[in-house]
């Protein structure tokens, strides 16, 4: 068999998984709108019975005209709160579900000629204008055209894509926008892991790092301003939503690195700050990133896990 029978065979199976991936998501949003078109008629035979309900139990005469006609509203009304309860159930379901898309989407990119990074934040930027909509039923339909849309492309695994070696970049001072931009390139391209040195943290860290791939393991060594009771409360959160992170405070820090398997990255500023001043990221070479990532891996053994204190 050719390399290139051998590669549009893999390229064909990706293919079907990312298609049965989207077929799952497709029929989750399906159910949960034949959830609400229940509820919808549920709203409506329900008042149609108490009304009738009303009338054999005689309340007109028991209670008198205007006392049968306040029963069967507070019925109703009873029900209508039933029914928003209900619905809000569905909303929340279906929001749990964007979250899952959302982990997906940051997987795979749309194929394009001389493809050289992820453009996952393409997608996650459809879905998050598909969830626009006020009402629960109209962002549930938003979605599943979204998702049928894309199984019409072709989409590629972000692993899949092929590595090229980046020239770095040079920003000027106050660019914090392409500066965010810039490390969010190379942690969403990162596989297998990622390894930041940073002794100067804060939350908008955080923010940066979730530009990660959601099953990739985030290692985070970082300095005295890591212990800040804030910082280690917003740790707490993310590792709600990544497992996989762990931080540690380390001592005799002074650059910052990025470092994952294929990559290693010197980074002239924090990354909570990079760009905000006159900052560069350069890219080491093979022998540097592996000179770097043993040092870094000493450290993190003699450096103790941080205790990140649950929410009061």
């Amino acid at each position: 068999m050719s390399i290139t029978n051998k590669s549009e065979r893999k390229s064909n199976r990706m293919s079907d998984e990312i298609t049965r991936v989207l077929d799952s998501y497709i029929q989750q949003e399906k159910r949960l709108l034949n959830q609400l078109s229940q509820i919808q008629g549920q709203r409506y035979d329900i008042g149609t019975e108490i009304g009738k309900e009303v009338v054999s139990l005689g309340a007109r005469e028991i209670l008198g005209r205007t006392g049968g006609k306040i029963v069967r509203r507070l019925m109703i009304q009873g029900e209508k709160v039933r029914a928003r309860e209900l619905e809000a159930a569905v909303d929340a379901q279906h929001r749990g579900n964007v979250l899952h898309i959302r982990g997906f989407l940051r997987t795979v990119s749309e194929f394009r000629k001389k493809l050289e990074e992820p453009n996952s934040d393409r997608l996650i930027s459809r879905l998050e204008r598909a969830q626009d909509g006020v009402r629960v039923a109209t962002r549930i339909r938003a979605t599943m055209r979204l998702l049928s849309s894309l199984k019409s492309k072709r989409l590629v695994f972000n692993k899949d894509i092929p590595i090229i070696e980046k020239k770095g970049a040079v920003l000027s001072p106050g660019s914090p926008f392409s500066g965010m931009l810039e490390l969010r390139k190379i942690l969403s391209s990162t596989t297998e892991y990622v390894k930041i040195c940073d002794q100067w943290v804060d939350i908008p860290t955080l923010e940066i790092l979730l530009s990660v791939p959601e099953a990739i393991p985030i290692k985070l060594l970082t300095g005295e301003a890591g212990k800040s009771r804030r910082f280690l409360r917003a740790c707490s959160d993310f590792q709600v939503e990544r497992p996989g992170f762990e931080v540690r405070i380390g001592e005799g820090l002074h650059d910052r690195f990025i470092l994952t398997k294929k990559q290693g990255w010197l980074v002239g500023s924090s990354i909570k700050d990079f760009g905000k001043k006159f900052s560069a990221v350069i890219p080491l070479l093979e022998s540097e990133k592996q000179d770097t990532e043993k040092i870094f891996d000493d450290l993190w053994k003699k450096s103790p896990a941080t205790a990140t204190p649950l929410r009061e």
